[in-house]
């Protein structure tokens, strides 16, 4: 589910997979990504958190993936805990 407004993608983001699951919502704000995306697997489970500019027009900042989990549901990775070992 796209939505589209006055030519530009605006609004919530919806995408399924084929068993009818969610597989990504986020936002769009004058046609880009904007805010908290979060992907799923087919299985219902959380696969993925990327944060993008609040700020459509914020062309500087690059995306950040916040989490990701494996199929199973364990924690990959955690860009928290990774910041903190670098420092």
């Amino acid at each position: 589910v796209i939505p589209i407004h006055y030519g530009e993608k605006n609004g919530e983001y919806y995408a399924f997979h084929e068993n009818g699951n969610i597989a990504v919502t986020g936002q769009y704000k004058f046609g880009h990504k904007v805010g908290l995306w979060k992907e799923f697997y087919a299985n219902k489970r959380i696969k993925r958190e990327v944060v993008y500019p609040d700020d459509p027009f914020d062309f500087k900042t690059d995306p950040l993936i916040m989490r990701e989990w494996g199929e199973d549901g364990h924690l990959l990775y955690d860009h928290k805990r990774f910041v903190s070992q670098l420092n």
